[in-house]
């Protein structure tokens, strides 16, 4: 199984109001010749919905990228299947996150309350199995593979588990569906793990932050055991 994709999103708990252009000097500065393309500022309307990020920043190669919205930070490293993410530059990438985001709160006086996690990997199924037949197969009773599933051209299951993590309560999502790769849009299975802390009455600290990312990998590869994954 190949990791092609993981996220890492700082979440605060208020919007953040402070001066942007300094914001994207520290950013600049941190990222050095890491996030090398142009960043790109996005002139947003006041009231415009806070999903919509402030500037996005990315490498030039388009491997990974940073977005700045008013109530959370996105930290992605993505990469082709026949590539996929080695396991030096997942730990670079999470040493990065840590490294950047951090100091940032503390200049700027950002609480975070929530951190997410959430690693996209992918398989191809051997032989002439579709990556719909994959899954329907592996997961689902005869009768139902015989009807309503068969010749299914999409197929996915989601299952969502809270429980406590590193003394923090958190969602975990696993979603195992038919996915589109690009750029060839060949069909694979992909297997989405997502992690992240349920709104926290405080906010957590840097031991807590970086206990929580460090750990995330190896805490989605024993979820995936029981997926016999």
């Amino acid at each position: 199984m190949q990791l092609i994709k993981q996220q890492i999103s700082f979440f605060v708990p208020s919007v953040f109001y402070g001066n942007l252009q300094n914001v994207l000097k520290y950013f600049m500065e941190k990222s050095g010749s890491i996030l090398d393309a142009q960043p790109i500022i996005l002139p947003l309307p006041e009231g415009a919905p806070v999903e919509i990020p402030k500037f996005i920043m990315r490498s030039k190669d388009n491997t990974k990228d940073l977005q700045f919205k008013v109530n959370r930070i996105d930290m992605a490293l993505v990469k082709p299947y026949e590539v996929g993410v080695s396991e030096s530059e997942r730990k670079t990438f999470e040493d990065n996150a840590i490294a950047w985001i951090l100091p940032f709160a503390k200049e700027f006086r950002v609480l975070i309350d929530r951190v997410g996690v959430a690693i996209q990997r992918a398989l191809i199924p051997e032989g002439s199995t579709t990556p719909s037949e994959f899954i329907s197969q592996k997961y689902c009773k005869q009768d139902f593979l015989d009807q309503p599933f068969r010749h299914a051209k999409c197929f996915e299951i989601h299952c969502l588990k809270k429980y406590n993590y590193l003394g923090h309560d958190i969602n975990s999502w696993v979603r195992i569906q038919t996915l589109d790769i690009l750029p060839s849009m060949q069909k694979v299975v992909g297997v989405l793990n997502d992690l992240n802390h349920l709104p926290q009455k405080t906010s957590l600290t840097e031991e807590g932050i970086k206990s929580f990312i460090k750990g995330t990998n190896d805490e989605s590869l024993q979820i995936l055991k029981f997926y016999q994954l």
